[in-house]
Parts: structure tokens; sequence; C-alpha cells
């Protein structure tokens, strides 16, 4: 072949096109269309109800001397601890006989393995009357561990949501019986949860935080739906989380379904 290379190069460039190479874009565009829809789903729970603001040093306003529930749930690598405002806290969480704790609930996470969580599940009874469905429980209980342990050959710290279940409806139970004119927040639960905890176990929380029978479908309920569609007709957007819109059916079954995030 004669002729100058260089020159025969530029020719071929002159007009030509080549394809882009995408795969850089589209690996943007996968991590980028999850991460949307997490942020969406995150400001879809924080809008309902995070508030902010402080009045300073002043003399307190009206707003500064109601009192508030202000239910917190703080979800470490090995406990989940029940917090509330130090007006109330005596009065929703009674003094732990067992530890003196005052104030302030401490459910300790469960060493389990996967076999011993589906013993439980094989061994459970179902019972028509039960106070908690332990059959439904182990089986969340078994998914759950799937999920965020991915199948583990021993043993890993699980929360234990029963025991977080029935500590908040002793919370609400007492909060209606001593505050009969109510708190303004007493259907609201704040989660904080520590550096390094699954969002896994941020979510169960939520699970066992909205229904006084986790396991409920409130759908085969007809007194539960029919007040779900009322409140959908006078232009609820959600009403599981509109208080204001609840019938006594749903009054009975919620716990704290309004769920805000705190740092």
């Amino acid at each position: 072949m004669s002729g100058n290379p260089a020159k025969a190069l530029r020719d071929r460039r002159v007009g030509s096109y080549e394809d882009p190479d995408l795969v850089p874009v589209m690996n943007l565009v996968c991590v980028l269309i999850p991460l949307m829809l997490w942020v969406t789903t995150w400001f879809t729970f924080g809008e309902i109800t995070v508030t902010r603001g402080s009045r300073g040093t002043g003399d307190p306003g009206p707003a500064d001397q109601e009192s508030k529930l202000r239910l917190v749930a703080v979800l470490t690598q090995g406990s989940i601890t029940l917090l509330a405002d130090r007006k109330v806290s005596a009065d929703v969480m009674p003094e732990e006989s067992a530890t003196g704790t005052k104030g302030r609930i401490d459910i300790p996470h469960l060493g389990l393995t996967m076999e011993e969580i589906r013993r439980h599940g094989r061994e459970c009874v179902p019972a028509a009357d039960a106070d908690f469905d332990e059959c439904s429980y182990w089986r969340y209980v078994e998914k759950f561990v799937g999920v965020c342990h991915r199948d583990p050959a021993g043993a890993v710290k699980v929360p234990d949501l029963r025991a977080f279940n029935l500590a908040l409806r002793g919370i609400k139970d007492r909060v209606q019986a001593g505050f009969p004119d109510g708190l303004d927040d007493r259907d609201q639960l704040s989660i904080k949860s520590e550096d390094g905890v699954a969002y896994c176990g941020v979510v169960a929380l939520m699970d066992f935080a909205r229904l006084r029978r986790f396991e409920l479908d409130w759908r085969t309920d007809a007194a539960f739906a029919a007040g779900v569609r009322e409140a959908l007709e006078h232009g609820a957007v959600d009403p599981l989380l509109d208080p204001s819109r609840w019938n006594d059916a749903m009054r009975r079954e919620l716990l704290f379904p309004v769920v805000s995030f705190v740092d």
C-alpha cells in the first residue's frame, strides 16, 4: 500500500460517525433510578409528620405548654429503645419492676438461628382467641431474616418485634386512659436508627407499629374497610395516616401508623 497513512486516517474521519459508548451512561441510569424511587418513598413518610422549629430561650408560648407524647423508637445493632416526652413518660412507661428502669423501655435483640425460627413456626399452635398471633409472627421473622441476613448459617441478632408491638399496645392504652383530652401526636412514632443498621430493620419497626394486630389485613374487616372508603370519598389522600378521618374500627386497630424519622 502506498500513500500517506496519516492523511488517509484524516480522510476517513471527515464526515464519519461512530456509535457512542453508552455503557457508562446506562450504568449511571441504573443507579439513579432506584435512588430516586427510594428518595421518593422517604419523602412520602417525611412529609406526613415532620415539623421543626424552636421558640428560643424566651417565655414558653401556649404550644410549649401543651403535653405531647413525642414517642421515639431508637433502633441500634443490639436493641430497640422506646422513649417519650419527660412530662408524660412516667404515665405511659411505668417503672420496670425487674430492672427499676423509668421513663424508657429497652428491648434487646434476640440471638436466633434460621433453624430455631423455623422450629418455632412449625411448633406454634394457632389459637382463635390468642392476644398475639405467634404463627404469623414466626413466618414474618423467617422472611425478615432471609431478606436482611440472606439465610445465615449461624445465629444473628433479630429485633424482638413481638415485645416491641406489645410495648406499643401498652403505651397506646395508657395514653387513651390517662389523657382523655388526647395528645396531639398520640398516633405518631418517630424512628431513629443507628449508623450501620440495615433499612429492612426500620421497615420491620413500621410494620409492627402500624396495627395492634400486625398481621391484620384490614381489607377483610368490614367496618375498617368502610371507614377507609368513607375517608377516601371525603378527600383523604391516605386514610391510615389521617387520624381525623378514622372511624371506631380503625381506632381500635391502628397503633402508631404516622411515622417520621429523626436524626
